[in-house]
């Protein structure tokens, strides 16, 4: 079973973005400038986004003349907790919250918690990158906890009513509770796999006339194919009490469609039920 690569705890994608980090200097003619940065929808991590911005626009002098004249500025832990306390808290918990969520993601697919990822560890490294002309990148880099983990963060930070900079915390603290109780709480195999039903999406179901069976097997094996995590779907096909029943051929036509539309079309239409178990969907 895989993670998505788009999650840092994945060892190919820390990779590929510590390789970045290192390369992006030297690359720098040859990419192209980032497009204008839009605000972080996550609200935990809009709340640290606003919070560095604060941040940065306030630097201690000579930081902000090492950032603008280099173009970047880097803090050792030690020395971010010692100049930036506030700072370095929020970045603790920012970085603490993707943990959690990581090993919720290990929880929901059986994969082991590396000793790394067990528990809280705080970053070694953080470091400020003025990233085109529109946006500062934040990046966070540990040895021990997570390898890489970084957001952007505008540098004009749109007008914002205390109202809805309230709101924002607000979701961002529920969200927080909601992480930590996720990965407390035990996963049900049969919910794990009726979320997975709804999030895999296929591009085009084009049938004419097709046995109940064939319908069955296609979609095994597309979904195993078209399942971001990898794990796809295992159906099992109970025969009926006669035998002779193979159920009415299927016509259907959908675009973009998840998978628990296509099963719902495939028992209507072939006139059996579904059930989904705990590691497979049955039609019978």
């Amino acid at each position: 079973m895989r993670i998505p690569l788009s999650m840092c705890g994945n060892v190919v994608c820390e990779t590929i973005l510590l390789l970045a980090l290192v390369a992006g200097p030297a690359l720098g003619a040859q990419v192209q400038t980032p497009p204008r940065p839009e605000l972080p929808t996550d609200p935990v991590i809009r709340r640290t986004a606003r919070a560095m911005h604060q941040w940065i626009e306030n630097l201690k002098p000579s930081d902000a003349g090492e950032l603008y004249s280099k173009g970047k500025i880097a803090f050792s832990w030690q020395e971010l907790t010692a100049s930036y306390p506030e700072q370095a808290r929020i970045l603790d918990d920012c970085q603490e919250d993707q943990r959690v969520r990581l090993v919720y993601a290990y929880n929901r697919h059986s994969r082991p918690i590396t000793a790394r990822m067990a528990v809280h560890q705080a970053p070694d490294t953080v470091i400020i990158r003025l990233y085109g002309t529109d946006a500062y990148k934040v990046a966070l880099t540990s040895t021990n906890g997570i390898a890489y983990f970084d957001f952007t963060v505008p540098r004009e930070w749109p007008a914002e009513s205390q109202e809805q900079q309230a709101e924002n915390d607000r979701q961002a603290s529920l969200e927080v509770q909601k992480d930590v109780a996720r990965t407390t709480a035990p996963v049900s195999p049969e919910a794990d796999l009726r979320e997975r039903v709804t999030k895999i999406i296929f591009p085009e179901v084009n049938w004419q006339k097709v046995a109940p069976a064939d319908c069955v097997k296609w979609l095994a094996d597309e979904s195993h194919r078209l399942d971001p995590d990898g794990d796809g779907v295992n159906f099992v096909l109970t025969s009926p009490a006669d035998t002779s029943d193979t159920g009415k051929p299927i016509t259907l036509h959908l675009q973009n469609a998840c998978l628990i539309d296509i099963i719902k079309q495939v028992a209507s239409q072939s006139g059996w039920s579904y059930q989904i178990d705990s590691d497979v969907v049955k039609f019978y």
